[in-house]
């Protein structure tokens, strides 16, 4: 989702392809983290 929205900002707003990444970098990582987390976790109460 993230990955998407990222690259509807960099084919509307070429000139702010630096913004776009500082901006979706840390919430990509996050996502991913958070994701990670979560899997964790399904993870362990399947187990």
């Amino acid at each position: 989702m993230l990955i998407i929205l990222i690259i509807r900002s960099i084919w509307f707003d070429k000139n702010f392809l630096n913004d776009s990444i500082d901006l979706g970098v840390p919430l990509l990582v996050a996502a991913l983290v958070g994701a990670y987390v979560s899997g964790r976790e399904n993870w362990t109460i399947n187990d």
